[in-house]
């Protein structure tokens, strides 16, 4: 991060996503987090060294919601629908199974793209 006033957004998205892990629908679906917890989450002083420690452009991460048939082995459905919530989708590298050997961000893109013309096509 270059800009230190980017610190406390950020942190306060962190938190938000935390407790959304943390409520009753998303926590069932995670076997464990890596590098977080809510000490670090709850410690302004913790959150910022995870913030500079793991958030940085070169870590694309893939895979952290699976894409499955059903809720019992994945996060999101084909088309990119969070199980168990109504109107959430994941359109990131999230969803990819692991890091492609292609560059991440055209891959991300063409992710997004597919899910984002899912989501037009089931509109009309």
């Amino acid at each position: 991060m270059q800009d230190p006033r980017d610190e406390v957004p950020l942190a306060d998205g962190i938190r938000l996503a935390w407790e959304l892990l943390e409520g009753p629908v998303l926590r069932q679906r995670f076997t464990r987090f890596i590098g977080w917890n809510a000490s670090v989450v709850a410690s302004s002083a913790l959150l910022r060294r995870a913030v500079h420690a793991y958030l940085r452009p070169a870590a694309h991460l893939c895979g952290s919601a699976r894409m499955g048939v059903s809720d019992r082995e994945a996060v999101v459905d084909a088309r990119g629908r969070v199980f168990g919530l109504d109107n959430v989708l994941v359109a990131d590298a999230s969803v990819i199974p692991s890091a492609p050997c292609a560059p991440t961000q055209l891959t991300t893109l063409a992710v997004a793209e597919t899910i984002a013309a899912e989501l037009i096509r089931s509109l009309d």
